[in-house]
Parts: structure tokens; C-alpha cells; sequence
């Protein structure tokens, strides 16, 4: 994930112009101009009623304060359900140079009903560093 928006290139220009003319034509606020944002209200209109989805996002998405942020984020998460979030933020360098930040998020559209979110954050130490491996386990 590198840092979407920041490049002169024309093709990737004009795909941010497509993205948030979508959004606006379709009352979605987004932060930032973030692709990620973009993505996640998309995804939403894939999704059957039971469906659920995965996807690498931006970190800002969850961790940004800005208020066009906090607007995506109150309006995203009236429509959708979290189940799961892992953050790779720390061990970023292990993932495509380690560029940005980044989040895996599991959800569905939203459900009258409340679940709790599994939130796992990987860390650095010395047998990751030394192995290239991140492993996530749930300890009960």
C-alpha cells in the first residue's frame, strides 16, 4: 500500500477524480480523499444482506480525527458491521516496503444486531524480525 493521491501520474489522477466524484454523487463522505474510504462504501453495494467481506485498508480510516474522517467513519459504521480488525501498522515493512500503515477489516452489512469486534494488533520482536513470519494466535 503506498500513499494513494501523491503521485503525478495521470492514470492514477484521473482514478481518484472517478472515485471521489462516486462518492459525492452518492452522499458517501470521505477523509482525505482516501481511497480506502472509497473502497469500503463500494464494497457495501457487493455484499448480499448475509454477506461479509475483507479488505486492506488505510489505517487512517479507523485512526484518522479529522473531522471529514470522523464523517465516513459515523456514517460507515451505521452501515456495516465489524467482526474482525488486524493491525499491521507496527510490522508494516514486512508488507510492500512498508509504505503505510494498514488495517485488514472483516465485515458485513449492518445487522440489527450488536457483536462485539476481535481487534488484533501485530508487534514487532525478535523471532518476527529474524524469520520474516507474523503469527497471530488467540489465547484462551
Amino acid at each position: 500500500m503506498g500513499e494513494p493521491g501523491t503521485t503525478s501520474d495521470p492514470d492514477t489522477k484521473n482514478r481518484q477524480k472517478i472515485l471521489l466524484s462516486w462518492c459525492s454523487c452518492n452522499k458517501k463522505p470521505i477523509g482525505d480523499n482516501e481511497p480506502s474510504q472509497a473502497f469500503l462504501w463500494r464494497a457495501l453495494d457487493f455484499l448480499t444482506d448475509k454477506g461479509k467481506a475483507g479488505m486492506l485498508v488505510s489505517a487512517g480510516v479507523l485512526f484518522k480525527h479529522n473531522t471529514t474522517t470522523q464523517a465516513f467513519r459515523n456514517q460507515w459504521l451505521k452501515e456495516s458491521a465489524i467482526s474482525e480488525v488486524f493491525n499491521f501498522s507496527h510490522v508494516r515493512e514486512f508488507f510492500l516496503k512498508g509504505q503505510s500503515p494498514f488495517l485488514s477489516v472483516f465485515f458485513a452489512k449492518n445487522t440489527e444486531k450488536s457483536i462485539p469486534v476481535s481487534y488484533w494488533s501485530a508487534k514487532q520482536s525478535f523471532i518476527s524480525k529474524n524469520t520474516q513470519a507474523i503469527v497471530l494466535s488467540n489465547l484462551i
